[in-house]
């Protein structure tokens, strides 16, 4: 299995929902061509720099995954085929270029409260 990274901007109608099913859609056909699915960021709505399909904006996602070298050909069908995506772009990389998950878990956001808490004491007894 070969690591792969791929980088497509959808359509900018797209709300929050719709655009969470069309990410799901490419999960789950990496998870079909018999792949894993290593990481998943959206990067948001940005500017283009031309427009494509009369589109000033997109929305850009990120995903890594492993897949066999074969089955690309049928990732990239399903890119093309489907028109609430604008562009793609599917790079292979080594596996120590493949990003960790940010997962924040209840124990990470107590911390950092406690840590914001205990900063806001300081700076009020530096002013007394």
């Amino acid at each position: 299995m070969n690591f792969y990274e791929t980088m497509y901007v959808v359509h900018p109608a797209l709300q929050a929902g719709r655009l969470d099913d069309m990410i799901q859609i490419v999960d789950k056909k990496v998870k079909e061509l018999k792949g894993k699915s290593l990481y998943c960021e959206n990067w948001g709505k940005k500017k283009l720099a031309y427009q494509i399909d009369k589109q000033k904006y997109g929305t850009y996602v990120l995903i890594q995954f492993s897949l066999k070298g074969e089955m690309i050909g049928e990732l990239k069908n399903e890119f093309e085929h489907n028109s609430n995506i604008l562009r793609y772009l599917i790079n292979k990389i080594e596996e120590d270029q493949v990003l960790e998950q940010k997962e924040v878990s209840n124990n990470d956001t107590e911390k950092k409260d406690e840590d914001e808490d205990s900063n806001n004491k300081e700076k009020d007894s530096e002013w007394f």
